[in-house]
C-alpha cells in the first residue's frame, strides 16, 4: 500500500510541476500568436487543461489514500487502547482483592 501511495503523491508532484510550466509558458505563447499568426496556444491551452484535470483526479486519490490510512492507524491505536484498558482493569480488580 506505501507504494501505491508514494507513486500517486510522485505522480501528484510530477503532473503539478507540469502545470507550472505550461502556465508559465501560456502567455508567451498567446503573443507569440498575436506577432507571427502561428497556433502554439491552442495546444498548450490544451496540455494545460489535460494537466490541471489529471492533478485534480490524483489529488483526489491522495486525499482518500491519506483518509484510509489515518483510520486504519487510527483503529489500531483504539484497539491497543482498549487492550490497555482491559489489562489494567483486571490488574485493579485484582489489587483490591
Amino acid at each position: 500500500m506505501a507504494a501505491v501511495k508514494d507513486l500517486v503523491e510522485t505522480a501528484l508532484g510530477v503532473v503539478l510541476v507540469a502545470c507550472l510550466a505550461l502556465a508559465a509558458i501560456i502567455l508567451p505563447c498567446a503573443l507569440i500568436d498575436m506577432a507571427a499568426g502561428t497556433n502554439l496556444l491552442e495546444p498548450v491551452a490544451t496540455a494545460l487543461l489535460l494537466a490541471f484535470s489529471a492533478a485534480a483526479i490524483l489529488g483526489v486519490l491522495a486525499i482518500q489514500q491519506r483518509r484510509h490510512s489515518d483510520d486504519k492507524s487510527g483503529q489500531r491505536s483504539l484497539e491497543k487502547k482498549r487492550n490497555a484498558d482491559n489489562k489494567g482493569g483486571t490488574d485493579r480488580d485484582h489489587k483490591r482483592d
